[in-house]
Parts: structure tokens; sequence; C-alpha cells
């Protein structure tokens, strides 16, 4: 789904560049998927309303890819119009819709709000926009406000249910005064475990609401922790990616901190990871934390140099 726009009639108005799904009885599955370089005023690549779903993932067949690690992937979308508002550059979901989303990568979108996702669920909704994050890599979305876009938060969830697990946030580029993750509504609505959420030029993990013991965040490897409530499992370090400049997010497998980072309880993993390796594998040369299963979207062995996102060509 690439080089696309919502704009057929020239209004500068239409949501979802690469693909529109609205209606309870709306399913979409895309199973291995490029959704590039689309456009639209809110979800440039994909945009779900009125209790749509989503359910966006990579499948291994006979064990291989048409690109590896990256088999499915939300790249180089855009918010393009200005028309306001300008959402979700690469996914918006709202009005109930629910999106599932494991072992995707999402680069490089740009937005106004939510460079990479926006999720949200306006008071008059009669349930509650729903978004599952899972095995995902999120990083270089955003452009530090320095295009037409404000770039303001990575992932930005508004008064909706977001879930992110297993996954890797790292290098995304958003304005002064905005986080990774920024989140309003109701406390509770967001869960966060298992995962890597990291920037080298000090974005803060989060922002956005008071947390209270309905909130629930665990097994965090993260850049900074002022900005979420102590605790015990929630740890400032360095995840030692491959080459993060390059693009590669895989876990050194002798200097990652995120390596036997995690225990399984509460955020039992639905796949293998990014390729396709088992979850909860032993690394020997790292010292357990809580458990034998690493922060993040990938799972470390001994190829350090296999896959990556250095290059799409």
């Amino acid at each position: 789904m690439n080089y696309n726009q919502a704009d057929l009639d020239g209004n500068g108005s239409g949501n979802g560049g690469g693909i529109y799904a609205s209606g309870i009885d709306t399913t979409v599955h895309l199973i291995n998927t490029l959704v590039e370089a689309n456009a639209a005023q809110s979800g440039g690549g994909i945009a779900i309303e009125n209790q749509a779903t989503l359910d966006m993932r990579t499948e291994f067949f006979e064990n291989t890819c048409w690109k590896p690690s990256a088999c499915s992937q939300v790249v180089n979308n855009e918010t393009a119009f200005e028309n306001s508002p300008i959402r979700g550059g690469g996914l918006y979901a709202t009005s109930g819709a629910q999106a599932f989303i494991s072992r995707t990568e999402f680069t490089n979108n740009k937005a106004d709000f939510g460079t990479a996702i926006y999720a949200f669920t306006a008071t008059e909704d009669p349930i509650a926009t729903f978004v599952d994050i899972n095995g995902v890599l999120i990083a270089k979305n955003g452009l530090d406000g320095s295009g037409r876009w404000k770039d303001s938060d990575t992932i930005r969830n508004n008064n909706a249910l977001m879930n992110i697990s297993y996954s890797t946030i790292a290098d995304n580029d958003a304005v002064d005064t905005s986080a990774n993750i920024f989140n309003t509504g109701e406390v509770g609505n967001l869960r966060l475990f298992n995962s890597i959420i990291h920037n080298n030029d000090g974005l803060p993990v989060f922002r956005g609401i008071n947390h209270d013991s309905t909130d629930f965040y665990e097994c965090l490897l993260l850049n900074e922790t002022e900005s979420l409530p102590i605790e015990t499992s929630l740890i400032v370090g360095d995840p030692h990616f491959v080459d993060r400049e390059g693009g590669n997010y895989h876990l050194h497998h002798l200097l990652s901190e995120a390596i036997d980072f995690c225990y399984e309880d509460g955020a039992i993993p639905r796949y293998k990871d990014i390729d396709n390796d088992t979850r909860g594998v032993d690394g020997p040369e790292r010292p357990e934390f809580l458990g034998l299963y690493d922060a993040g979207y990938d799972e470390s062995n001994d190829l350090i140099y296999k896959g990556g996102f250095d290059s799409r060509n």
C-alpha cells in the first residue's frame, strides 16, 4: 500500500492515506505488508474508526520473510494536509476501533500529534478505542519540528486503552516538551511492560496523567525514570543495540542490559520475536535481572549481524 493520498476531492481533508477502515463489521488483516509513503489529514498510513478492527503482523512461512527482520512495515507516511486535526503519521485509531499490531516496524512517519501512532476515544463513544502493541519497533519517527509538522510525541494516547509489550521505542525525534509516550484520560488506561524506551537525546519517556495503583509499568529499560512512578523493575540502562545509527535495533548479545531482563508473568508473549526466535531463552553471557525474557522486540542470540533495519535496498 504505497504512495497513496486520501484527498480525492482536493479539499485538504481525509483520513487513512494507505488504508481507511470504518464500521463494527469491518476487519482488516495485514500480513507481511508494506504501508509506505502514504499521506492523509490523519492516519497517514492507516486510519481505523467506528469500531473497525485492524490485525497487522508478521507471519513466517517456512521461516522466511520478504524482508529479513522487517516483514511488516509502516514507514515514511505523513499527515500531509493543513486542515486540523493532523494526527497519527503511521496509524490513527478512534471511535471504538481496535488495533492489534505485532512484529511490525514503524519508522520515519510524521505528524503534528503522534508521529507514529495516535489513539483517541471521545466522551460520546460507546466503547473505548483499544490499541495493543506487541513485539513492535517504533524508531526514528518525527523531524524535531524542522519540517512542516509539529512532531509532538511519538505515541499519543488520548483517553483510549493501550497495551505496549515486548517492544522497542527508540531514537524518535520529537519537539521539546514532548515525549515518546503521551497519555491522557482516565488513569489505568496505559500498560507498559517488557519493553525498551530509549533516546540518547534526552527525550522523556512519558508525559501526561498522574499515576495510581491501576496503572501497570513493569520491566522497562529506559533512558530516564523521573517521568514514571518509582518501581524496582524500571531501570535506566543502555540497551546496546547492534547499530542504532544505522537502524539495527537488535540487541548486542554480549553488551545489552536488556538481555535476560524480564519474567513472563503479566506479559505472556503471543508470538516469537521479529526474527522468529523463541522468547525466554537464556543468554549465558549476561546475568539475569528478573528472568530469561529479553526486553524489547528482539530476543537476542549470538548472530548479532543477522537481519536488521540498516537498509531497505
